[in-house]
């Protein structure tokens, strides 16, 4: 009989093996760093970070956010950690975070779509992305797959209302979204497609309102073809709505539901990449549960990066998430798990070290 020998272990598998408990859980929480600086140097390091959001609008050029990219950078790897995930929501129209000399003024995504070709667009976004990958930015949270329907759109106030869709039907959204993406990965800049399983049938923010349900949404709406095309495509990461789709998970926030997740998200579309959280540090939809259960909850229904735009928010997901790991012996490995998802895209990107 002839005997196997087991495959040599990923150089993502060696980093995770040398980690900490502390340092695996940094990889699961992106926190929030002010784009037009200054860099939260101290925040990256006091929680291993593995990943930061610059936060707000920037006026600053493409080589002030790379010092400020750099910065981050550097408190990540000082002591031979990996590097970070450097995010930006980049989508265009109202949600641009830099607009200083050096990046391209954006269209929202309506105009984006109506105005080009795929083709066209994918040339576009290819240029978007080199601009970020030269301020030091390897994660684009865009772009927005989300569906919705021009009469609807007025009153679709996450979406609809700022033009952050690209088009009316499911099989527009899902050939102008993924053009973008594969603009932005083109350049090097990994793509989020948001927010699964699609916020373009509720009237509220989650950002700003509770109790965000959607009752239209089921496992084999026409909403879910974007999201399963652009993961055909190769999708590095999902970003998971914090609305509750009735249909599906009645009574659960998508960013605690496992039922998405894993049963519709993983199983069903299979998607094997990093899925991250809308904003869960200060989203008035999720503010029924402290802010430390928030991160264990999605950590637990098998999420992986929980993001917080408010950096006291992301400190206390980080030490709940640490305590509750290391009396929990099923939540530690879930956390070993998702760490290693997260230093595989790192690995992707060029940043793992």
């Amino acid at each position: 009989t002839s005997s196997s020998t087991p495959p040599a272990p990923t150089r993502a598998e060696q980093i995770l093996a040398e980690m900490t408990l502390e340092e695996q859980v940094g990889q699961l929480i992106m926190a929030g760093s002010p784009a037009k600086g200054p860099a939260d140097a101290a925040l990256v390091d006091r929680l291993h970070l593995g990943s930061v959001i610059l936060t707000g609008r920037s006026h600053g050029s493409v080589a002030d956010t790379a010092a400020i990219s750099a910065r981050l950078q550097a408190a990540a790897t000082a002591d031979g950690g990996p590097g970070l995930i450097v995010a930006a929501d980049q989508e265009g129209g109202a949600v641009q975070v830099f607009q200083g000399s050096g990046f391209d003024r954006m269209p929202d995504a309506l105009a984006q779509a109506s105005a080009n070709t795929p083709a066209e667009l994918t040339a576009l976004a290819k240029q978007w992305g080199a601009d970020l990958a030269a301020a030091g930015i390897n994660l684009n949270l865009a772009p927005v797959l989300d569906t919705v329907d021009p009469a609807f759109a007025p009153r679709n106030a996450p979406i609809g209302y700022w033009d952050r869709q690209y088009g009316a039907t499911a099989a527009e959204v899902s050939r102008y979204g993924r053009a973008f993406a594969a603009g932005m990965r083109s350049a090097g800049v990994a793509a989020s497609i948001k927010h699964f399983p699609g916020l373009g049938r509720v009237t509220d923010n989650t950002d700003l309102a509770a109790h965000v349900i959607d009752d239209t949404i089921d496992v084999d709406s026409d909403d879910l073809i974007p999201f399963a095309d652009a993961i055909a495509d190769g999708a590095e990461t999902v970003m998971i709505s914090s609305a509750v789709y009735a249909r599906i998970d009645d009574g659960v926030p998508g960013v605690f539901s496992s039922v998405i997740i894993n049963g519709l998200l993983r199983e069903k579309l299979g998607f094997t990449g990093v899925v991250i959280t809308d904003d869960i540090g200060a989203a008035k939809q999720v503010s029924s549960l402290p802010v430390g259960q928030r991160a264990i909850r999605f950590v637990e229904a098998g999420g992986d990066i929980a993001l917080s735009v408010d950096a006291g928010a992301a400190r206390t997901m980080y030490d709940a998430l640490v305590a509750a790991a290391r009396s929990d012996e099923t939540l530690r490995a879930r956390v070993a798990e998702s760490a290693l998802r997260v230093l595989e895209l790192k690995h992707r990107l060029g940043v793992l070290g």
